[in-house]
């Protein structure tokens, strides 16, 4: 378990425009009580939110949070405007994606990776198949 606190200057909001916008807050999370002031963020909270007026209204900060770490993850237009800012951002960093569906994220990985060499070693299979049906005649 991390206990610790929002770094409030450390936080940047990522929209992604189209039929589907939605937006991506990343706030910065540190030890708790200002341990580490000024020292580099390393831990940032990802949460995505529908639309970016939902992101103003999200509860942000919950007791405990589920989810699974990414090495590196911010995206680039984030990193760059803390850096721009003057927000010091340790590497690595590491970033706690959050969603009613984290922990099953990498299960879903690792059966759609299942299903598509599964499909691909059927194809394999029906192309030897058809070459030495063709063979023998």
């Amino acid at each position: 378990m991390i206990r610790g606190e929002a770094v409030p200057d450390a936080s940047g909001t990522l929209t992604t425009s189209g039929a589907l916008g939605e937006a991506s807050v990343y706030a910065g999370f540190g030890p708790a009580g200002g341990a580490a002031r000024g020292a580099p963020v390393r831990l940032f909270i990802e949460r995505r939110f529908g639309d970016s007026r939902d992101a103003a209204t999200g509860q942000f900060f919950l007791p405990e949070q589920e989810g699974y770490l990414i090495e590196n993850g911010l995206p680039g237009a984030v990193l760059e405007d803390l850096h721009r800012r003057g927000v010091a951002v340790a590497s690595p960093h590491y970033i706690l994606r959050t969603s009613a569906t984290a922990r099953r994220d990498p299960y879903y990985v690792v059966a759609g990776l299942g299903a598509f060499f599964g499909l691909m070693f059927l194809a394999f299979g029906v192309a030897v198949t058809i070459r030495a049906r063709l063979l023998l005649r």
